[in-house]
This record gives C-alpha cells, sequence and structure tokens, in this order.
C-alpha cells in the first residue's frame, strides 16, 4: 500500500491483495480491512472493513483483532451478522 520503490498504485494494490486474500492471507485480509475502512482505492464501506477483518482475526492476525476492538469501543458497528465468519 506505501508504493515503496514503485509509484502507488491502489488498484493494483486491492487486486493483488483480494488474490492473497482469497488463498486465505491474513496479512491481506487485514490490509483489505484498512483499504475499506479508510476508503483507500475503494469507496469506504465500514461493514466489508469489519468483514475482512473479521477474516484476518480468525487467522490469527492480532492487528485485526486489535482493529475490531477498536472500531467496537469507536463506533459500535460491530455486527453479530459476521459473527463467526
Amino acid at each position: 500500500l506505501d508504493g515503496k520503490g514503485v509509484a502507488q498504485n491502489l488498484s493494483e494494490a486491492l487486486y493483488w491483495l483480494a488474490m492473497a486474500a482469497d488463498k486465505g492471507s491474513a496479512d491481506a485480509q487485514y490490509r483489505l480491512g484498512q483499504m475499506y475502512e479508510d476508503g483507500l482505492g475503494v469507496e469506504q464501506n465500514m461493514l466489508k472493513a469489519q468483514s475482512w477483518y473479521r477474516q484476518a482475526a480468525s487467522r490469527g492476525e492480532a492487528r485485526a483483532r486489535n482493529k475490531l476492538d477498536e472500531l467496537r469501543k469507536k463506533t459500535g458497528l460491530l455486527n453479530t451478522m459476521f459473527r463467526g465468519s
């Protein structure tokens, strides 16, 4: 996402992260959560962010668990329809 050594291209990042996330990469799932939370290269969508964070957290990604806790405290957004995802 940072574009280190190359020009930043968020649509390219989104493509490759989605490919990795679909194959089970917790890091990619977490980063997709960030993109949706912050509206980086995509329309901001907190439900999609939450969904990606949940998937990453279920694979042991501590940053995703922290983000879910942060969102719960900040917005009360966490929705029971995503529990167990």
